[in-house]
């Protein structure tokens, strides 16, 4: 026998090649949302890119700068702020510092996009102090990349700047080092159905099958 392969054949092995790819993508996926991290036992040295991670946030990192002899004004300290990746006029995505709960003195960057987590990110720019505790759950991903790590050095070296003191959850900070600070960054993203991605690889596996099937026998008999 001679394998003899024609169109159909090789449309088909394409799809089932990008079924088992999404598979795989999909069930690695998986196993992570099923080993999610919680941020409040997370360790400086638990800060890695790819790992899950769930738990409360109310607040992060602010900072204060006078605006007269007599007043401070204090704001959040953004380091970086751009539009939301949602197509929602208005609405903002950015870059703050938050302290590790079980690792005090050690920060990691946490981007929050105001359309996932709008009563969140609403809070954080509030000023009533009745609702500034209020604890909201978010899930997300740890990610790095260059122009991360790069974002957060420049502005964490330069943070005197704009501020003169930096302060969480009323204490005050009192310097805020780049070692101090993860160059990875968390961005919060609903996770809850990530962990069904494996299933987009059916529809790839069934075409892929059906259209090789299609073509007919693979192979022709050699008299």
């Amino acid at each position: 026998m001679k394998l003899k392969l024609n169109k159909l054949h090789y449309i088909g092995l394409a799809l089932s090649a990008a079924g088992i790819i999404v598979l795989i993508v999909g069930l690695v996926i998986f196993f992570k949302s099923l080993n999610i991290r919680d941020l409040s036992k997370l360790k400086f040295d638990d800060i890695k890119s790819g790992t899950y991670v769930k738990g409360k946030i109310s607040t992060v990192v602010k900072g204060s700068y006078p605006v007269d002899e007599n007043n401070y004004k204090s704001e959040p300290y953004e380091l970086y702020v751009t539009d939301s990746e949602e197509i929602n006029e208005g609405a903002y995505k950015s870059y703050f510092l938050m302290e590790l709960e079980n690792d005090p003195g050690k920060f990691v960057c946490v981007v929050i996009d105001q359309y996932y987590d709008t009563d969140l990110y609403n809070q954080i720019f509030s000023e009533n102090r009745e609702v500034e505790n209020i604890s909201y759950d978010v899930e997300g991903i740890i990610t790095s990349s260059k122009a991360d790590k790069k974002l957060i050095k420049d502005k964490v070296e330069n943070w005197k700047d704009n501020y003169t003191d930096l302060y969480y959850n009323s204490k005050y900070i009192l310097d805020m080092k780049p070692d101090s600070v993860s160059d990875c960054c968390i961005k919060l993203r609903p996770m809850g159905t990530r962990k069904f991605w494996w299933l987009y690889s059916i529809p790839f596996l069934f075409a892929g099958i059906s259209v090789f099937i299609l073509g007919g026998r693979p192979y022709e008999r050699i008299k």
